[in-house]
C-alpha cells in the first residue's frame, strides 16, 4: 500500500472459467462475465459502474480463461473506497435483470437506407 500513490486497483478471480461450461451452455461463464456490469441491486443502472471508473481517471475490465474469470479496475486514489464499494456489489447482488440482457446481447442489425 502506498498511501501517496495516484491511482488504486483492485482485481477479483473467480474460480470459475470455460472449462465448467455445461456441454448444453457452452459460453455461460463468459455469457455470466459481462452480465455483472449490467448492475447490480445496489447500484442498478447498467453502465453505472464504467461511467463511475471512468469519470474517476479510471479503467475497468474482465476476462474469462479456461478455468478463471478475473475483475479488475484502477481508478483515481481518492475515489477507490467508493469504486470498490460498486466493484463488491457485482459477487454479492448482481441484478442479472432480463431486460438488460435483451438489450444488451440482441443481434446488432445493420442501418440500411434505401
Amino acid at each position: 500500500q502506498d498511501l501517496g500513490a495516484q491511482k488504486s486497483a483492485a482485481s477479483l478471480a473467480v474460480n470459475v472459467g470455460h472449462f465448467n461450461d455445461p456441454k448444453q451452455r457452452e459460453g455461460l461463464a463468459h455469457f455470466l462475465e459481462h452480465m455483472l456490469f449490467l448492475g447490480t441491486d445496489s447500484y442498478p443502472v447498467p453502465g453505472e459502474y464504467q461511467s463511475f471508473i471512468n469519470r474517476h481517471g479510471g479503467s475497468n475490465n474482465a476476462w474469462t480463461g479456461t478455468e478463471y474469470t478475473n475483475y479488475y479496475f484502477d481508478i483515481e486514489s481518492r475515489w477507490f473506497d467508493e469504486a470498490l464499494d460498486r466493484f463488491s456489489q457485482f459477487f454479492i447482488c448482481p441484478c442479472f435483470n432480463p431486460r438488460s440482457v435483451e438489450n444488451t446481447f440482441k443481434p446488432k442489425l445493420p442501418n440500411v437506407h434505401s
